[in-house]
């Protein structure tokens, strides 16, 4: 997941992941690229998947929509930032009061 979060995909052995999980940190980097530049609604799968050197075939074997894909990355970037929390006591300690305000 660290490539989501660096935008890169740097840091990270090519066979780290399934090809499966390949594709889609490849394609999340390219609708993040994407998104800079263009709105969402007006982004196309074929601007995604060439944006990474995919097929439109690999996208739709992975993700129903951009919808789909977007998604999946905001679930990426969630599971990556709660991972970090919980690697220490202060942050713990904060999250837990404020959950606790809320």
């Amino acid at each position: 997941m660290d490539r989501i979060l660096s935008g890169s995909g740097e840091g990270k052995a090519e066979g780290s992941y399934g090809r499966h999980e390949n594709a889609k940190y490849k394609l999340a980097d390219s609708v993040k690229k994407c998104m800079k530049t263009t709105p969402v609604d007006r982004i196309t799968v074929k601007d995604i998947a060439e944006g990474c050197g995919l097929t439109r075939q690999t996208f739709y074997r992975n993700f129903k929509d951009k919808y789909d894909l977007i998604n999946w990355y905001f679930d990426k970037l969630v599971q990556q930032s709660l991972g970090q929390i919980e690697t220490g006591s202060r942050v713990r300690e904060s999250l837990a009061r404020k959950l606790a305000f809320i």
